[in-house]
């Protein structure tokens, strides 16, 4: 308990196995992550034994976890040879590890994905000092309400993904068509072949993920972007989605996970749309409200308009204030766990919204 063991290649991404060609070689790492709270569960963790007897050597401190795993290389012949590896973790001292604040793991944004314009557009920023490992996901036939299909989904989503430049990276139509053996090893693999993955390794900066119909095919569909890892320098600082605001069920909901840490995260929810204009987008919700929704189903924040919020200095203070009075902002300290921002038009308006979430100290 309290450690993840992977496999993983010179980019980061998940293997299981390499080839190694006869008088050749092949690399590989072992990427081993500890969660030092859990590691330390064990008063005696760390701790320094009894001294030792005259004359002997002192004994070291006491593991606070060890465990043994195994490489196994295999000829062609069929014979085996099974090499082990040896880990154990030792902390100085057991008060050492303060509680760690909750980061943002997952952003999910349920939309109406239209054409040119109108497709889901997510963004994320990754901040820190190392990649980071990320799932992507482009949702549709098997979107569900009550164990019911979701009427109006989208039919076959098709995801692209690109750098902060908006130079292109890479795309995905049907997820088994590439990354297949690493998307079932890694837990992402959706329900239906005709929905989308990227796995990919990111450099810290600003990437975009834009979700579309094969075929400018539209309908309800679900852009997600997952935090792979578990700790590390970088992380999610900020991830949005843009897209369609309409009324009823096609109103843009954006769920998001803070987790994987034991303390709270401040967050700033925005909801944007007359804004949008001044990038060149036709169409932008003229007055977006948003609500903070925990995983209860409670509303535990809302705002119309940033002008009216009483929550506006905290938003200001962080450089976070909209462009646009009418547009909506909220600051909230979070739990871990599941979290749904809900935008919706003021008076049932409809028009082009985005919606963004900011992990702030």
């Amino acid at each position: 308990p309290g450690f993840e063991v992977s496999f993983v290649n010179s980019s980061g991404a998940p293997i299981n196995s390499v080839t190694v060609p006869a008088g050749g070689q092949r690399s590989f790492f072992v990427r081993t992550v500890g969660d030092g709270r859990q590691i330390a569960a064990d008063p005696a963790c760390g701790l320094q034994p009894p001294p030792a007897a005259p004359g002997l050597p002192t004994e070291p401190q006491v593991p606070c976890s060890e465990f043994q795993f195994y490489v196994t290389a295999t000829d062609s012949a069929g014979d085996t040879l099974r090499m082990p590896f040896f880990y154990r973790a030792v902390r100085a001292d057991p008060n050492a590890i303060p509680p760690l604040a909750a980061q943002l793991q997952n952003i999910s944004t349920r939309l109406n994905v239209q054409t040119g314009d109108n497709v889901g557009i997510a963004g994320i920023i990754i901040t820190g000092t190392e990649p980071k490992r990320v799932a992507l996901r482009g949702i549709g036939p098997s979107l569900a309400a009550d164990n019911q299909p979701l009427n109006g989904r989208m039919e076959d989503p098709v995801l692209e993904l690109f750098d902060p430049n908006g130079a292109f990276i890479t795309s995905n139509n049907n997820w088994k068509d590439s990354q297949r053996q690493q998307i079932e090893e890694s837990g992402f693999a959706p329900n239906d072949d005709r929905e989308s993955v990227i796995l990919r390794t990111l450099a810290p900066g600003n990437y975009t993920a834009v979700l579309s119909g094969k075929d400018n095919t539209t309908g309800l569909g679900l852009v997600e972007a997952y935090d792979r890892d578990a700790t590390g320098a970088g992380r999610f600082a900020n991830i949005s989605t843009r897209g369609r605001v309409e009324t009823g069920d096609n109103v843009l909901i954006g769920g998001f996970i803070a987790g994987r840490q034991d303390g709270p995260t401040n967050v700033v929810v925005r909801a944007l749309g007359p804004s949008l204009a001044s990038r060149g987008v036709p169409g932008p919700l003229q007055d977006p409200t948003v609500q903070l929704v925990n995983q209860n189903g409670d509303v535990i924040n809302e705002n119309d308009d940033f002008a009216t919020s009483q929550q506006r200095s905290e938003v200001e203070s962080r450089g976070l204030a909209p462009e646009d009075q009418r547009e909506a902002a909220l600051f909230q300290t979070v739990q871990p766990g599941n979290y749904t921002a809900v935008v919706r038009g003021k008076v049932d308006t409809t028009g082009v919204g985005l919606v963004e979430v900011y992990n702030v100290q």
